[in-house]
């Protein structure tokens, strides 16, 4: 278990929470170990298939939450599946629930996020419907 600690330590927030939610696994699962210390898999890697997935559900959306659970699956599809390799990197802006769970809106980056994301695309839509006037009625 030490070598598992060791291979997943980090001082990155978001890292951490799948490094506590794996380390949670294989102390249920000891089987679930020699997943982890596959050499081929790294925690980075990891991270770029959770972004990767998370851009295939997104499609052209702009913002997209995900459930902790849904997300924690992915990691262990990741790390589960032998064959599976992550090719390129994916670059994705990742808020934990934690956060976004801030009573305070105005510092909140989720809902700061959602509400600049929400205003462009009202203005957007504003700004391409004509009014009555324009068309002549």
């Amino acid at each position: 278990m030490e070598r598992v600690i060791e291979k997943l330590k980090t001082n990155d927030p978001t890292k951490q929470v799948i490094a506590n939610h794996l380390l949670g696994i294989c102390k249920k699962e000891p089987a679930f170990i020699d997943k982890i210390l596959n050499p081929n898999k790294t925690l980075d890697d990891a991270l770029t298939y959770i972004a990767q997935r998370a851009r295939e559900k997104a499609k052209n959306k702009r913002v997209l939450a995900v459930a902790d659970e849904e997300v924690f699956g992915w990691v262990v599809h990741y790390f589960d599946d032998m064959d599976l390799e992550v090719k390129g990197t994916a670059k994705a802006e990742v808020v934990h629930s934690s956060v976004a769970k801030k009573k305070d809106k105005k510092d909140n980056p989720v809902y700061q996020s959602l509400k600049k994301t929400i205003k462009e695309e009202k203005d957007k839509a504003c700004a391409e419907q004509l009014s009555l006037f324009e068309l002549g009625l």
